[in-house]
Formats: C-alpha cells, structure tokens, sequence
C-alpha cells in the first residue's frame, strides 16, 4: 500500500537507513523531518507512479517538532489527524490539488498563525482547525461546500473568516472563537446543522 511504496521510496533514495526504521506513521515522519529533507520529500512523492495522487495518512506528523513543510503538488488529501498537536508548525499552505482536508488534521496547532487552502479543497473535516490558537483570519475558496462540526472551535485569535460559497456548516464550528465578532454567511449555504 502506500505506507510500504512511501517506505520503499526512502530506502531506495538513502535518506533513511534500514535500522532506523519504526513502523508507525509518526515515527516515519520524526526520521524522515528531523534530518530536514524538506526537498527529498517532495522529490520522492512526484517521482511515485500513482496517478490518483498521493495523501498525508492518518497521524502522520501527529504531535511530530516539524516547523515547516512544503506539501507535494501531487497530493490530493490530509487525512484525519495528520498534522495534529505540531505545536511548532507556523504556517501551512494547501496547494490546489488537495480536494479534502480530513478532520481534526490541524487540530491544536497552537503555533500556526498563517493557514492558505487551495482552491479546490472541496470540504474541511470536523475540528480541523481546531484549537489553533495564532490563526487571526481564514479564508475558505469558493471550492469549499462542506465544513465539518467544530472545525475551528477554541480558535480565540480568529477575527476574520470569508465563507466563499459554503453549502454545508456543521454543529458548533465556531465554538470557543472569542474574537470573532462578525460573520457573513453567504447565500449558498443551505444546511446548518444544530447540536
């Protein structure tokens, strides 16, 4: 699967060796960022022969010290937790070949203050956002239909956040956000749900 294709990759380019192996998601993303081979990472996922493109898989980077990250531009979705508890992630950009953000994927990220989603992210996850605390101002594509239940709930620095063309709102997205004063919502939303 995927896991063994992304291991077999970093074997045959030598960024890791066989020893220091762990198979978990998390441990694979410690070996692999604690070397800072930000650019071998991208490499190794375009040179993949996969032509749905490639995920971030449950908990990768979860609770991992990466501060940064350039995502590939074959990746087509962040899955559930993968980036979650990277208290020293600053900021993010979704590049535009991400159609979902899965939930809780950026959920307490306490540093990230900069959040950039590509413009074909087709529906964000429950508690995504989460608990990001420094993120001040989102702006959601138009591309974006659905957003998931507590998506950006405790996120008490968000002052700002453009809707675009929302169809879908889960329960409580916006719980715990003590900042935000206003809120736009567009016309196309035609679904709220209620707790």
């Amino acid at each position: 699967g995927q896991w063994n294709r992304d291991i077999n990759l970093m074997k045959d380019s030598g960024v890791v060796q066989e020893e220091n192996l762990k198979i978990s998601y998390s441990n694979y993303a410690d070996t692999f960022f604690q070397k800072k081979e930000y650019d071998k990472a991208e490499e190794l996922y375009k040179k993949a022969d996969n032509t749905e493109g490639y995920k971030i898989g449950y908990g990768a980077f979860s609770g991992t010290a990466i501060s940064s990250i350039v995502l590939p531009d074959s990746l087509t979705a962040i899955e559930s937790n993968a980036f979650s508890d990277c208290s020293n992630l600053t900021e993010i950009t979704i590049k535009d070949s991400v159609t979902e953000i899965q939930s809780y994927a950026f959920s307490d990220c306490k540093g990230l203050t900069t959040v950039s989603i590509g413009n074909k992210v087709k529906s964000i996850g429950n508690s995504a956002f989460a608990d990001c605390i420094r993120v001040s101002k989102i702006e959601l594509p138009s591309s974006v239909k659905e957003l998931g239940s507590y998506a950006f709930k405790g996120n008490t620095s968000l002052k700002s956040i453009n809707l675009g063309k929302i169809e879908t709102i889960g329960y409580n997205v916006f719980d715990g956000c003590t900042s935000l004063k206003n809120l736009v919502i567009p016309k196309t939303l035609n679904k709220a749900e209620s707790s």
